[in-house]
């Protein structure tokens, strides 16, 4: 057997096991924590972009400019 061929994964015929599920409380908890942090994202990458194009502003009410303090 080539050393190519012998670091070739066989394709599992196992199946994922059962196990402990979360319960819908908390999953639905942490669909809403990364919801929340994906808008977080958003609005963060928009105040950068609005920040970046030399718009002027006031530095108490940009996020950039109040992070950079």
């Amino acid at each position: 057997m080539s050393a190519v061929a012998a670091n070739v994964a066989e394709p599992s015929t196992r199946t994922s096991e059962p196990g402990p599920r979360l319960s819908p409380e908390l999953e639905e908890a942490i669909v809403e924590i990364a919801r929340s942090e994906r808008a977080l994202d958003d609005v963060l990458h928009r105040a950068s972009r609005l920040h970046e194009s030399n718009i002027q502003h006031d530095p108490h009410s940009c996020l950039v400019c109040f992070t950079q303090r």
